[in-house]
């Protein structure tokens, strides 16, 4: 009991401090994914009190080789591994509130996409723990078929956070879901107390962005054009590839599950 009184003591303290400043700063993210192969990026979020963009570090500047090993099981054609690009463009999401936009590289093709009906219906818990020098409080949600746990830091009042992540009274530090399919922790924060942080962001490009299912569509365009263009390299004797719209192993596993309409 005397324990749960000190937190709420120590956050609503930290609440004060900041409410009687304007600051921004930036937090460096590490992702790792585990979509049947494990990989790990580096994101820097930049925020202030308004708005955020959430940035890929360390793209590769120079062209890499493309790997898409496609086979056929009793008839069926299968994925098995998808990596590498030729684009080097950061993909990033950006947020002020109101808006949400992000901009995601699939098979070398770059994507805006607009997501107005971003929701996130968390539930709070008491449990706390330190990230680094900040005290966070536990929050968990289900979003596009996962379960999350995320914990944000009230010290950090900005309802920002990494990936697509926000809506909570903190800066979100950490967050995972139940199968570690994704997990994201800040590995450094750095905070200014400034008039006014700009977040640089070319939002002209906003305005070719494109709904969710004209993304899905287009993604689901993309791999049925790699297909056609794999399989125009067969022998003429093979049979061409062909992706089945019922064949659950022929898509790439990705972090969002969208349910069928």
């Amino acid at each position: 009991m005397k324990k749960s009184i000190l937190t709420i003591i120590v956050i609503y303290l930290s609440l004060r401090i900041y409410a009687q400043n304007s600051f921004c700063g930036n937090v460096e993210y590490e992702i790792t994914y585990n979509l049947g192969l494990e990989t790990k990026s580096n994101y820097l979020l930049n925020f202030n009190s308004k708005e955020s963009l959430f940035e890929e570090l360390n793209v590769c500047k120079s062209k890499a080789e493309v790997k898409r090993k496609y086979k056929k099981d009793n008839g069926e054609l299968k994925v098995d591994v998808l990596l590498g690009g030729e684009n080097t463009s950061s993909q990033f999401y950006y947020n002020d509130k109101k808006r949400f936009y992000y901009m995601e590289v699939f098979f070398d093709q770059e994507l805006m996409v607009k997501d107005p009906d971003l929701y996130f219906k968390w539930r709070l818990s008491t449990e706390t723990k330190k990230i680094g020098r900040f005290l966070c409080q536990k929050a968990t949600t289900h979003f596009r078929g996962r379960d999350y746990t995320a914990w944000f830091t009230p010290q950090i009042p900005v309802a920002f956070g990494p990936w697509k992540f926000r809506g909570l009274s903190g800066l979100i530090l950490e967050v995972y879901d139940k199968d570690r399919v994704l997990y994201i922790v800040a590995k450094s924060v750095k905070l200014t107390e400034k008039e006014n942080c700009k977040i640089k962001v070319d939002k002209s490009r906003f305005k070719e962005a494109m709904t969710i299912p004209e993304f899905l569509d287009k993604k689901n365009e993309l791999i049925q054009e790699d297909i056609m263009r794999l399989s125009s390299k067969l022998p003429k004797d093979v049979p061409p590839l062909e992706m089945k719209e019922d064949c659950e192993d022929c898509k790439p596993r990705t972090i969002e599950i969208f349910e069928k309409k």
